[in-house]
């Protein structure tokens, strides 16, 4: 049996890893769960409560980056770099 050429093993183990990942962040692994044994949705979940909130989280300490480079409470440095003054 031959594969199709454009079939990339690593991206689809990565897939099926990070399927897992949200399947038991979501609780489902337990039989109990409502969802148990379903992946329906998962995505939706996971961006609303687990990447949605570090989205807005990671965005807040930009706009507080910003704000202090623009305060003077941050210097860029000749390698690129940043450092609190």
């Amino acid at each position: 049996m031959q594969l199709d050429s454009s079939w990339d093993v690593e991206e689809q183990s990565k897939r099926a890893l990070f399927m897992d990942h949200m399947y038991q962040c979501s609780g489902r692994g337990d039989v109990d769960h409502p969802m148990h044994g379903l992946f329906t949705n998962l995505w939706q979940e996971f961006c609303l409560y687990e990447a949605g909130k570090a989205m807005r989280d990671q965005w807040f300490d930009r706009m507080q980056f910003v704000k202090d480079l623009e305060d003077g409470k941050i210097q860029q440095n000749p390698d690129g770099t940043f450092s609190y003054v």
